[in-house]
């Protein structure tokens, strides 16, 4: 659904503790980093819409997300692939 509102397709994703991976389609023109930021935008807000007293804690000046972050390339995915990721 929120990926479909940019114009991107949601192939995968996978709830870890830590990292989260998601796997989304989107065309040549979209850099990773866009995809990235966006979502973690959106989320951000809607979790502290949601858990209103996490925003008053503090992440050590970092935010909610990590710093870290993976951007790539997958070509054809499949389910498989996601799995043994």
């Amino acid at each position: 659904m929120l990926c479909e509102r940019y114009g991107w397709e949601s192939l995968a994703l996978e709830v870890m503790p830590d990292p989260v991976p998601r796997f989304i389609s989107a065309p040549p023109t979209t850099a990773p980093v866009t995809i990235a930021k966006t979502l973690q935008r959106i989320l951000a807000v809607s979790v502290f819409k949601t858990f209103a007293t996490l925003k008053q804690q503090r992440f050590g000046g970092r935010g909610l997300w990590s710093d870290g972050c993976y951007d790539g390339s997958a070509g054809t995915v499949c389910a498989q692939i996601i799995a043994v990721w």
